[in-house]
């Protein structure tokens, strides 16, 4: 088909303008054969982001900031991160002369906090069930001298997970499946398949309590694509949030198949809560195994 040569053409130029070659960033698709019977659905298929250098799907998202805060000359970059966003933003930054600081949440794990830190990096705790944090907070939080090049990196880059759709457009699923927090995967697909003129759609897979699930990357009270959101879904992409129990039953049921962790197993929540035909392809994206 004509749109998947172009994702295919898209997919050069993308690994192209991040200057790098693509193997580390092309991850294996897992065909499900027995949970498409048991579904009874055309394939299940598994994109397996855990496969990525740090273990997940953020592992795109970094390199992108990366390259962006080198071009403009940023001293420092800031995100706020549960884990993995963190640890695999400062794995980017190793051998940069970018200073990162991880802003988490103070219930977050002495272990996890201890993985985030090193000789070129820093760990800020916050209240953020209580706090949120403009990016102008987060700069001034950071700030210790006047001409500091700060880069926000907690929100955005969403463009980073387009090469997700490219990679799988060969195989002309009707729907992908993927995690939803604050919105930048879910995003940066759709923006792909538009790109490619492609009729798959998207559903993404939250949670109902959104400052304390047990998922907890995907807690977010507050996303920067909420203007955007009824739009794409006016368009047959669709979010559904599942409740804890949901996550826990997605989770038992998935772990058994690949290695991934709560908040990315509630992809196979969907299967619960849509009715998909019999000759649906469905293709769900295990953003990773998590920190720890």
């Amino acid at each position: 088909m004509m749109y998947v040569q172009n994702s295919a053409n898209l997919l050069q130029k993308f690994n192209q303008d991040l200057d790098d070659g693509s193997d580390e960033y092309v991850t294996p698709i897992v065909d499900l054969e027995e949970m498409a019977k048991e579904y009874k659905v055309g394939k299940v298929l598994i994109k397996d982001e855990s496969k990525n250098s740090y273990g997940t799907y953020k592992d795109r998202r970094s390199k992108s900031i990366v390259k962006f805060a080198k071009e403009g000359l940023y001293d420092k970059i800031v995100i706020i991160t549960a884990g993995n966003a963190g640890y695999s933003l400062l794995k980017a930054c190793e051998g940069t002369s970018i200073r990162l600081i991880n802003v988490v949440d103070k219930s977050t794990s002495d272990r996890i906090k201890k993985k985030l830190m090193s000789t070129a990096s820093q760990v800020l705790e916050v209240d953020l069930n209580k706090t949120v944090l403009s990016s102008k907070d987060l700069k001034n939080l950071v700030s210790t001298k006047s001409h500091d090049r700060i880069l926000d990196a907690s929100n955005g880059f969403h463009e980073a997970y387009e090469s997700i759709y490219y990679e799988v457009a060969c195989e002309n699923v009707d729907y992908i499946v993927v995690p939803f927090g604050s919105g930048e995967a879910f995003f940066g697909i759709i923006s792909a398949i538009s790109k490619s003129n492609s009729k798959t759609r998207v559903i993404g897979v939250g949670v109902e309590n959104r400052s304390g699930s047990c998922a907890n990357k995907l807690r977010c009270i507050w996303t920067p694509y909420e203007n955007k959101l009824q739009s794409v879904l006016k368009k047959g992409h669709r979010l559904i949030r599942l409740n804890e129990e949901e996550i826990q039953q997605a989770y038992k049921i998935l772990s058994k198949f690949i290695d991934c962790e709560l908040s990315s197993s509630v992809v196979f929540g969907v299967f619960k809560r849509i009715r998909f035909s019999e000759n649906d392809r469905i293709l769900l994206v295990n953003s990773g195994r998590g920190l720890l």
